[in-house]
């Protein structure tokens, strides 16, 4: 929590940069100064909820959503990066992360790159962070090897610190954009972050219980579902209790089917989820958004042998546990509301509104008629460069969510943007609190709009 004269001072800050904004600068300048202010400026550990790793793992997901929103925010084009600046401030000026300096550290090297990997995954797993910083240091000419580790690092982590995992893969992403020089920076407090324990750890037999089930699915060949029978397993995991997630996958995965048609029947039961439950909580959005995390992971940084593994220990973290908590019945639309001609007005008004499951039914039935995707993506970046979230939530799990949806092909992957609307809709609407800064940047609005 900031002082009240801090939050003066926060708020201040945020009307003079967003005049500097409105007159010109940058918007990539003011986000990526806040980003590398923050990598250099929080103190470890880091928590699992909030703090630095939020803000470094937004960078990618603001630079995707840099076109969208241009056209989404015609006035403002440059607030997402605002909001994300804000939160860094926040957490720079946070007594629980400042004062600090990263400090000056050398890589360390073994004999051959191979051997160097290997001693940063020791490192990793005996919780030692400045050894892990150093090896990885020691690697910056074979990227491909520190991302694995690290990746490998955030996946064990994943069951007790789910954004441990989602700052690994954003920000492994999002270096590919940045100078060379700049990338250690970025990537250091990340893998520091890696190297602390969990703050819930698994159990022993849940981890021995994971292992017995992924040790028969190693180098098994898999083939494709059709849609109908993604269906079928996407029902199946919808209805189950989260306990019995492990064993319907590991069957699933034993009977040949291939790991991505998995993800994409989990991904969908997990939004299904979502807007079938009453009051879902964070747990379910952070499941979402780490789920779209694993399977970066999966598919680009870890030997086919070892992708069923990280599916099911995924399943046994908090939040795929806090998702799956209660019963959930089939989400069945209303059937009260249709897409008119303005479809992306009215999507914002709803979601203005915090009226997500008329947003989430709207989404759906647009996206039956096979319409264009734009006025959605659209307002959904509109409505969450307004309210992305105290921790930035809603921002990560809207560009997550995008995300999953762009790269899918079948009717099932609008029910991503419907769980986005949901979110954004929870984030945007009267009875979500809004920070400080947030509730500046809307009385700037304001103003502007009268001028």
């Amino acid at each position: 929590m900031l002082s009240p004269e801090d939050e003066r001072r926060l708020d201040a800050w945020v009307r003079d940069t967003a005049d500097l904004l409105q007159a010109g600068l940058s918007p990539r300048e003011v986000l990526l100064t806040a980003v590398y202010a923050v990598a250099q400026g929080a103190a470890p550990p880091f928590g699992p909820h909030g703090g630095p790793l939020p803000v470094l793992a937004s960078l990618r997901t603001v630079l995707d959503l840099e076109p969208l929103a241009a056209q989404a925010l015609t006035d403002q084009p440059w607030l997402l990066a605002l909001q994300v600046a804000a939160a860094a401030q926040r957490c720079l000026h946070s007594p629980e992360y400042a004062p600090y300096r990263m400090p000056d550290l050398g890589g360390l090297r073994e004999t051959t790159p191979e051997r160097t990997a290997g001693a940063l995954r020791r490192a990793f797993l005996r919780r030692q962070p400045l050894l892990a910083e150093r090896y990885f240091l020691g690697l910056a000419g074979q990227p491909e090897l520190a991302a694995g580790e690290l990746a490998r690092a955030g996946l064990r982590a994943y069951p007790g610190d789910e954004q441990k995992l989602i700052a690994a893969v954003e920000c492994l992403d999002a270096v590919e954009l940045l100078p060379d020089a700049n990338r250690a920076t970025l990537m250091r407090p990340v893998v520091r972050a890696n190297a602390f324990p969990p703050y819930s750890p698994l159990p022993e037999h849940e981890i021995a219980r994971v292992e017995r089930l992924a040790s028969p699915l190693a180098g098994r060949s898999s083939a494709e579902l059709n849609l109908g029978g993604v269906r079928r397993l996407r029902d199946e995991l919808r209805e189950a209790h989260g306990h019995a997630l492990p064993d319907i996958l590991a069957e699933t995965l034993r009977s040949g089917v291939a790991l991505p048609t998995a993800l994409d029947a989990m991904m969908a039961a997990a939004c299904h989820r979502f807007l079938a439950v009453e009051a879902p909580g964070p747990a379910a959005l952070r499941c979402m958004t780490g789920l779209s995390a694993l399977r970066i992971a999966a598919e680009r940084y870890l030997h086919p042998d070892e992708q069923a593994a990280a599916l099911l220990q995924w399943t046994l973290g908090p939040e795929t546990r806090g998702a799956w908590a209660d019963p959930a019945e089939p989400w069945i639309p209303s059937g009260e509301w249709a897409p008119g001609p303005q479809v992306e007005t009215d999507l914002g008004a709803m979601l203005a509104a915090g009226d997500g499951e008329a947003a989430a039914e709207l989404i759906l039935i647009y996206g039956e008629e096979g319409a264009d995707p734009s006025p959605v993506l659209r307002a959904l970046v509109s409505a969450v460069a307004q309210h992305p979230g105290q921790d930035l939530e809603a921002l990560q799990h809207a560009g997550a969510m995008i995300r999953e949806f762009q790269r899918g092909t079948e009717d099932w992957r609008w029910v991503c943007l419907a769980a986005a609307a949901r979110s954004a809709a929870e984030s945007s609407g009267t009875d979500s609190p809004a920070p400080s800064h947030l509730l500046t940047i809307e009385a700037s609005q304001a103003v502007r709009k009268k001028d």
